[in-house]
């Protein structure tokens, strides 16, 4: 599973998705790769995410610089 923006709510989520033996590849620029790391994940770059996951799920907050963070082309890879 990739969880884009490992914040708050992508933690839990990150969590709860271990439980029933996910694994987790994160991504988000302002979380350090440790907090991941320590939780059972894997911080990569969003091109990583999107090409080796199965599942994603999206925890960040429109704004400017997300809004359209990710569309069809991201989806086509």
């Amino acid at each position: 599973m990739g969880i884009v923006g490992f914040g708050r709510i992508g933690q839990v989520v990150c969590r709860k998705a271990l439980a029933f033996g996910f694994e987790i590849l994160a991504c988000d620029p302002f979380v350090p790769a440790e907090t991941a790391t320590k939780l059972g994940g894997k911080m990569v770059d969003m091109p990583t995410l999107l090409k080796e996951s199965d599942f994603v799920t999206l925890h960040s907050p429109l704004i400017p610089e997300t809004r359209n963070m990710i569309g069809a082309a991201e989806l086509a890879s």
